[in-house]
């Protein structure tokens, strides 16, 4: 994996692939993957260093190696330096010590090592359980360690230029025959024999003869594959089930939604093939090319590829453009209603408790299903906060606005308890900037408490805006709008001019 640390951190940012929905109606409601601790960086280049959060956002293991992964049955693959992997605890402990020059997940009590350019097989305390011998093919072959991932009990690995498949005891069950192999998911596996795909089961036996010019695994009882230069899904007896008809189509999420692409937009669709969500939702031009490599970026984190078309209940929505200078992802659920309102660059889907975001090209962050960043990385000030009071709402991120205050803006703290309400009704902003994006509007004589302050000047007059928490609704000054919460998917914290607001 070498440099692609930053990818899988990223879980690849998905929203190259997936720019999600307006009401998609069956959600994966959950998944068995639900981590306790989130991989973290400090720097950038050459000097970055990665660590780990809780899901509250407090530092447990310190940034201090190069290269680090999501946790799998206790135990991460950690880099000391390029080549040099090996395995901690959820203490930053080394279990096995850095020795490997790759490593993949856990599953099982087995992983993937490759050691003098061999991949091997090893269990929890190290121990070679495969010795090292099965071909990892070099100059852009990485990728070939998370192929070989035992999964279903069985590994996809190379011997010469051609891959089979190996039990525990490193056995081939099935001799090395096809020119790819992808794991096995729901009892097949897809291989590419010549320039076709077909499936294969776990006898070797050809269940789905070679037709296909691209072929996925099994996800949810359906396979996507692409014939001619499109995509549709075949299930387990190859016939198919969904016509040929998209650019690109995810795995099907549990609750029975898949994104698909069509014409450079983004939707869904259910087992049917109805469309749940037109396509409708801008992707960059380059997404249909880098869609699968972001399946095989998602692999090396879990064999959960259905979190791809939909997550804990959430789903990707791309509001913005298609170029990354004017994507803006936020979140729905299942009915496509806002629950963290579309701002960040690009956005990973939910995994377990935290999702990743990126505020710009520089700057990302966890963020809870409550839309709060837990954990952020600053250009300004990359260091990883230990404090959870320190945590920020997702209003407070850098959108794409171009009229911005002056340069000498200056950031003062917040008032300490600070209390108040607001004297009219007021648009609640993601910046401290009458041009940010409304995250909302909340009524007169809502009660607030203030987390930060901002002033600056501009165009000659001293402005100051207070990020408030509303604690209490008000009643609109709009007889008509009555009390309460002006929208459901309105935030309740955000950027307020102090004009607005009342002081205790």
């Amino acid at each position: 994996m070498k440099n692609k640390g930053l990818l899988i951190l990223y879980f690849l940012c998905l929203a190259t692939l997936l720019t999600s929905c307006g009401s998609v109606r069956r959600m994966l409601a959950g998944s068995k993957d639900s981590p306790k601790l989130y991989p973290i960086i400090q720097g950038m280049g050459p000097n970055v260093k990665f660590g780990y959060i809780n899901t509250k956002g407090e530092v447990v293991i310190q940034p201090q190696f190069k290269q680090a992964w999501f946790f799998s049955e206790g135990l991460a693959v950690a880099c000391i330096e390029h080549e040099k992997c090996g395995y901690i605890d959820e203490t930053g402990k080394f279990i096995i010590n850095p020795q490997f020059q790759l490593a993949s997940r856990f599953v099982d009590g087995i992983a993937g090592v490759i050691a003098g350019d061999k991949i091997g097989y090893i269990d929890k305390t190290g121990k070679y359980l495969i010795n090292p011998q099965f071909d990892f093919p070099r100059g852009g072959g990485d990728w070939q360690i998370v192929l070989s991932i035992f999964n279903e009990d069985l590994a996809s690995v190379k011997t010469g230029e051609k891959t089979g498949y190996i039990d525990k005891s490193g056995k081939y069950v099935i001799n090395p025959q096809f020119d790819i192999g992808l794991p096995f998911m729901e009892g097949l596996a897809a291989v590419m024999i010549g320039e076709k795909w077909g499936f294969v089961d776990k006898t070797g036996k050809i269940v789905i003869n070679p037709q296909f010019e691209r072929a996925q695994p099994f996800v949810n009882g359906l396979a996507a594959v692409k014939i001619g230069n499109q995509w549709g899904y075949v299930d387990k007896t190859g016939k198919i089930i969904i016509n040929p008809q998209f650019d690109f189509a995810a795995p099907f999420a549990y609750e029975g939604a898949a994104v698909v692409f069509l014409k450079d937009k983004a939707g869904y669709i259910d087992k049917d093939g109805k469309y749940l969500v037109n396509p409708q939702y801008s992707i960059p031009p380059s997404a249909s090319r880098d869609a699968e490599a972001v399946l095989l970026a998602a692999y090396t984190v879990t064999s959960d590829l259905g979190r791809l078309s939909a997550s804990e209940g959430l789903a990707l929505v791309n509001a913005g453009g298609s170029s990354v200078e004017t994507m803006k992802f936020g979140y729905a659920d299942g009915s496509g209603e806002f629950k963290i309102n579309p701002q960040f660059m690009l956005a990973s889907p939910f995994f377990g408790e935290l999702a990743l975001v990126l505020f710009d090209r520089q700057e990302f962050g966890w963020i809870n299903k409550e839309g709060k960043i837990v954990w952020r990385l600053s250009k300004e000030n990359p260091q990883a906060s230990t404090n959870t009071k320190q945590q920020i709402d997702v209003s407070v991120t850098t959108p794409t606005n171009t009229n911005r205050p002056v340069a000498n803006t200056n950031t003062m703290p917040a008032q300490a308890e600070q209390s108040g309400r607001l004297a009219t009704d007021s648009n609640i902003r993601s910046e401290a900037n009458k041009d940010a994006a409304s995250l909302g509007i909340h009524f007169k004589n809502a009660k607030i408490k203030i987390l930060d302050e901002k002033s600056y000047l501009r165009d000659g007059e001293n402005v100051t805006w207070y990020r408030i928490q509303v604690t209490e609704y008000g009643c609109s000054v709009d007889a008509n709008l009555g009390c309460g919460k002006n929208s459901p998917s309105d935030s309740d914290e955000g950027w307020v001019n102090a004009k607005n607001i009342l002081l205790d």
